[in-house]
């Protein structure tokens, strides 16, 4: 009797196990996108005066020292997986503090921030400011999944490297939501 079930189970997980990673791929294959739609990307990302938008917003000028604010969208299925990586990142950045400010897109908002969000092609979207200094606007993380070890964060990076002039990444493939 037991081994009949057996038996059946072993038929079940023949046939599951296949349509399971079928429905695998293509979940990850819908959360893998561009961060921007690839056809005329240079004329829809960070279009106009945006390092300046971005400065006005997050009022850089006050702090003394590197921020980072990531802009999400409540219903984005990156958004959790993001803020878990970003923090857990900044926690291993040696020798400073680094504040992280999340905004949130349904918040309410104001003139400045409403201007940097025109000017961004999709959600989680990282930027990172040292005092009055605009280092680096793109995706919060890149690669394979949102939550994949092979994800990279080109944004932190620029808190080390102190870029001469801004980082303005709209070219980057991983977990995004369009706006």
């Amino acid at each position: 009797m037991i081994e009949r079930l057996y038996d059946r189970l072993l038929i079940v997980l023949a046939w599951a196990g296949p349509f399971c990673l079928v429905l695998l791929g293509a979940w990850q294959a819908s959360l893998e996108t561009w961060y921007f739609v690839p056809k005329g990307a240079e004329n829809i990302a960070f279009a106009g005066d945006f390092a300046s938008d971005v400065l006005r917003w997050s009022e850089a000028g006050a702090d003394d020292g590197p921020s980072v604010t990531l802009i999400v969208d409540r219903d984005c299925p990156c958004t959790r997986p993001t803020i878990a990586k970003v923090e857990a990142a900044l926690h291993e950045i040696e020798g400073q503090r680094v504040p992280l400010r999340i905004a949130y897109l349904d918040a309410p908002t104001s003139a400045a921030f409403a201007a940097v969000v025109d000017g961004i092609p999709a959600t989680p979207t990282l930027i990172v400011t040292d005092g009055d200094a605009l280092l680096y606007v793109g995706p919060a993380v890149s690669g394979s999944t949102c939550t994949g070890a092979e994800q990279r964060m080109l944004g932190l990076a620029t808190i080390a490297g102190k870029p001469t002039a801004p980082i303005l990444n709209f070219v980057d493939r991983g977990c995004y939501c369009a706006l």
